[in-house]
Order: C-alpha cells, then sequence, then structure tokens
C-alpha cells in the first residue's frame, strides 16, 4: 500500500506556533518563502491600524475583496507612494519584517492594498499594515518596523491551487490554513 504524508500547506501568513522568547508572542514560521528577500530592494516603515476596516478606499463596505485573516494593508500616499492614486487597490506587496520587533524565523507576508493611508502614514511610512498582517511578523508593542518590500504579482495568500503526488490529485479540501499531518492512502485518508 502506498501512502503519501502530506504536511498542509500555510497559505494566510497568519499562524499561531511557540513562544519566540518568553512573553514575546508567536515565534512566526510560514514554511513558505513566497518572495526572495534578496528581490525585495526596497526599505520603508511600517505601522498598523486596527479594525473596524470598513470603509476602505479600495472597496467601500464590501469586506468580500478582503483577503483571508484580514493579512491586508493601507498604502500610504507620501514618498513611497504606495497608494499610487488608487491604482494599486487590490495588488500585493512582499513584506519582510527586519530588525527589532520581528518574529524569530521567516518574517514575510504578501499584503493586498485595500486602503489609503493619509499624509504617508505619519512620517513616510509606506504601509499601515492590518493589526492581523502586523501581528503576523512583528510584535504589536514595536508599533512601527522596519520593512523591505517590492509588489508580488501572482502572491499565494488568496489563490486556488491543486497538487498531484504520483498521480494522486488532492482536491481544495487538503490546501488547509493550518500545518498539520494527513496521510492518504490508496483507500483514502487514514
Amino acid at each position: 500500500m502506498t501512502v503519501f504524508v502530506l504536511a498542509s500547506i500555510f497559505l494566510t501568513g497568519a499562524m499561531y506556533a511557540t513562544p519566540a522568547a518568553a512573553g514575546e508572542g508567536p515565534a512566526f514560521d510560514s514554511g513558505l518563502q513566497l518572495t526572495d528577500p534578496g528581490k525585495l530592494g526596497l526599505v520603508s516603515q511600517a505601522s498598523y491600524y486596527t479594525a473596524p476596516y470598513v470603509p476602505s478606499a479600495c472597496y467601500g463596505f464590501d469586506t468580500s475583496q478582503f483577503p483571508a485573516g484580514n493579512i491586508m494593508a493601507a498604502g500610504g500616499d507620501g514618498a513611497p507612494n504606495i497608494w499610487n492614486g488608487g491604482a494599486n487597490c487590490g495588488r500585493y506587496f512582499g513584506i519582510d519584517c527586519n530588525g527589532a520587533g520581528c518574529w524569530q524565523g521567516s518574517h514575510h507576508i504578501d499584503v493586498k492594498i485595500v486602503d489609503r493611508c493619509p499624509n504617508g502614514c505619519s512620517g513616510g511610512r509606506a504601509f499601515d499594515l492590518t493589526y492581523e498582517a502586523f501581528g503576523a511578523i512583528a510584535n504589536h508593542d514595536q508599533g512601527v518596523i522596519t520593512v523591505f518590500y517590492g509588489q508580488n504579482p501572482n502572491p499565494l495568500s488568496d489563490a486556488q491551487y491543486s497538487f498531484n503526488f504520483s498521480g494522486l490529485e488532492l482536491p481544495a479540501e487538503f490546501q488547509m490554513f493550518q500545518r498539520s499531518g494527513v496521510v492518504l492512502t490508496q483507500d483514502g485518508i487514514a
């Protein structure tokens, strides 16, 4: 009997893990690097804001346009101009946390621009991340973090994928948002 072991792939960037150190919160480890950090050549800062996230400058009260887990951001309209007059609504940016406040391990998320952050997010910051997005890569107590960023035209965050292991096609139900072991056999799930 052929046995396949599948560790589900975490697609949202908002995973709970063991603490990085006492009192620090979760250690973030997506297990999947979406963008090569060496290619994220732009540097800026990011802060965060809290719910409610509506109305948003891009989608008004339509929360169906928000990505899973609210991993999204308001783009600053100063320098750098991520907002770009609304042209970046719905576009994704890869963000890597760098330095103080970042969780141990991988600190990468892909955020969808859903709103405008007036006045360059105070102090010329590129992004105002949602509470959830910021918490996925850094400790909220830090408040403002240094980030490397770049536009990511093909994020995995909201995409639908199927996987094929030796001819066994895995349906959408196996595209889980938390890590867990799933054992597939010729007779089904064990």
